[in-house]
């Protein structure tokens, strides 16, 4: 059995990927050497952006999966618990009954839930979930 034959659809992505990691790279070692205050990019800079592009992609997750987003979220909804008042007051008038069960339960449940969207996005960043 011989070498395996390509795909036109393989060698395409085998293409597009190699052109966005020499971008990438051409990228970060012109930044080092911005940062260097040098006029050329030298054969270590393009080493360093090698080595910062392979431990910065490395295990990288979509923006959507990152528990950073978790915990920001968490955050927001925590914070805007202490809004609620103000928020049911300006769209239900003042003299409905319901309204004064409705704000309480409401801001006990973002409470809850923005805990532990911050507690759960800092044990994943921490490695324990």
């Amino acid at each position: 059995m011989g070498e395996p034959v390509w795909a036109n659809e393989a060698r395409k992505a085998a293409v597009k990927t190699a052109d966005a990691y020499k971008q990438a790279l051409r990228q970060i070692a012109e930044g080092l050497a911005r940062h260097d205050g040098c006029e050329r990019v030298l054969e270590n800079h393009v080493r360093e952006a090698a080595r910062v592009l392979a431990i910065s992609a490395n295990s990288r997750k979509p923006w959507y999966k990152r528990p950073e987003l978790e915990i920001s979220i968490g955050g927001v909804i925590f914070g805007w618990a202490g809004c609620v008042p103000d928020f049911v007051s300006g769209f239900v008038p003042n003299h409905a009954q319901w309204k004064e069960s409705v704000i309480p339960a409401a801001m006990i449940v973002m409470v809850i839930v923005g805990s532990f969207l911050v507690s759960h996005g800092w044990l994943r960043i921490r490695g324990i979930v």
